[in-house]
């Protein structure tokens, strides 16, 4: 027979062409294991551990204003918000017989202040201010004190000068006719002194020293200042946002928290103000540039008490027609 005749008898017989298929029936077991110890249960997740000293932080993106510094960078960025007045002494250090507060040294004895400073403008707009310190009006001021304006008030304290407060506003038309009156010259190395000024007296231990009136030039009345000293106003506390939210308020010395010191246009939060009605305008006084040193030139500011007949005519007579001046409560 061939096979495709055999092939289909045993079809036409109903036996399948493959082997069947086994019965169902369980899984057949794995193979044996190569060791008789089980198999490690799975390992749980680790926590990683924690690192012995903090992670540094990531450097900080580059500041943009500091990318590129150009050679004249101009006025720093204003503050995000008021800067707290800081801590200071209040007692000065005893050395011999100086007293001294950083930048200010006291002369007890010989009642004189020395404090140090710089040329702030040789050049400029209209003055506000004869000085301020670098939290001020530096713009608008002829030098800078480098010293605590709360410091400089108690120095003038401790020679015996009592504070008479006038100013209630800034620009006040008065003139302040009552309190005691400071005189303040300002000195600098011979070798900073301008070149060309006939009026520049002869210097005296390798120094210059000037009144500072002599450095402020009066459009009104086409010279100098007049030579009337400075009273002793003493500033006054101001009330100012408190960090870090800014919503409440703190008590503040307001020359400290300002940085007005003396000025030239009435400023209730100067320590030291113009006796004269002039006060009450901003564009009186100027720079007297053909007198002064260059710009940041580094001076020191001498104060003492004024001397009725020895540095001037009483104010009464100098300003007979002044307004008598308010009032006012001295600092506390």
């Amino acid at each position: 027979m061939s096979r495709r005749w055999w092939l289909s008898l045993l079809v036409l017989a109903g036996c399948p062409a493959d082997p069947p298929a086994p019965p169902p029936g369980p899984p057949p077991l794995p193979p044996a294991a190569t060791t008789t110890e089980a198999p490690p249960p799975p390992a749980e997740p680790v926590a990683p551990a924690e690192p012995a000293t903090p992670a540094e932080p990531d450097a900080p993106l580059p500041d943009p204003w500091d990318a590129a510094k150009p050679v004249n960078p101009g006025p720093a960025r204003p503050p995000e918000g008021p800067t707290p007045a800081p801590e200071i002494e209040r007692e000065p250090v005893r050395d011999g017989p100086v007293s001294r507060f950083p930048g200010i040294r006291i002369y007890t004895e010989e009642k004189r202040i020395e404090v140090d400073g710089m040329v702030c403008l040789k050049n400029g707009p209209a003055l506000e201010l004869m000085g301020c310190t670098r939290r001020g009006k530096t713009h608008e001021s002829l030098l800078l004190f480098d010293c605590e304006p709360e410091q400089l008030y108690l120095a003038l304290v401790i020679l015996g000068l009592e504070a008479t407060p006038q100013v209630s506003e800034f620009g006040e038309q008065i003139a302040l006719t009552r309190g005691d009156r400071v005189v303040i010259e300002v000195a600098w190395k011979a070798e900073d002194a301008p070149e060309g000024d006939p009026s520049a007296p002869a210097p005296k231990d390798g120094r210059v020293r000037r009144r500072v009136e002599d450095l402020i030039w009066d459009r009104v009345r086409q010279a100098a200042k007049p030579r009337v000293g400075w009273v002793f106003t003493g500033s006054r506390h101001v009330e100012v946002p408190a960090p870090p939210d800014w919503k409440k308020t703190m008590r503040v010395f307001a020359a400290t928290y300002g940085g007005n010191i003396v000025a030239t246009y009435h400023d209730p939060d100067a320590i030291l103000d113009t006796p004269l009605l002039e006060g009450g305008d901003d564009t009186i006084y100027l720079p007297y540039a053909e007198r002064l040193p260059e710009r940041g030139t580094e001076v020191v500011i001498h104060l003492r008490p004024w001397v009725d007949g020895e540095d001037g005519p009483p104010l009464s007579e100098l300003i007979p027609d002044a307004p008598p001046a308010p009032g006012g409560e001295a600092p506390r």
